[in-house]
């Protein structure tokens, strides 16, 4: 073999891997944190007036995870909560959940992990009492 068939081997090998490179990077799915990520960065100063709300109350919200539930204890003496609650999964949009506020008598919420793909999720809790805006965020990992 002459070494001018040694480099067409070579440029055709080379060629080859890029292709397969580039069709790999071509089939990913790419999930964005949010669809709407600058819309939400505009507003990220409400999340960490939420927040610091939410640290002045030192019971506004409960979150505990037991028997495939999460449970929501909102604090009765602040009134109904109204907004909303989202799993997000950051590997996976489609196994995102989100839900209204929906709280009982005693100010208690809970969701049900059973439909959930098992993995570590991100739970954010936004939501307002008249207009006092809270936030909440937490890891929990479901099994």
């Amino acid at each position: 073999m002459n070494w001018g068939t040694k480099i067409a081997i070579l440029y055709v090998s080379f060629a080859a891997t890029i292709g397969v490179m580039v069709y790999k990077s071509a089939t990913q799915t790419v999930d964005l944190v949010a669809p709407d990520y600058y819309e939400q960065e505009l507003k990220y100063q409400d999340k960490i007036d939420g927040i610091n709300n939410v640290n002045a109350s030192s019971n506004a919200l409960s979150i505990s995870q037991q028997n495939g539930n999460i449970d929501f204890a909102f604090s009765e003496t602040m009134g109904v909560p109204d907004g909303s609650i989202l799993l997000f999964k950051p590997d996976n949009a489609a196994a995102d959940l989100k839900t209204v506020i929906r709280v009982d008598q005693s100010g208690k919420q809970s969701i049900s992990t059973k439909g959930l793909t098992k993995g570590t999720y991100l739970l954010k809790v936004d939501w307002k009492i008249g207009s006092k805006k809270y936030f909440k965020e937490e890891r929990i990992n479901i099994n």
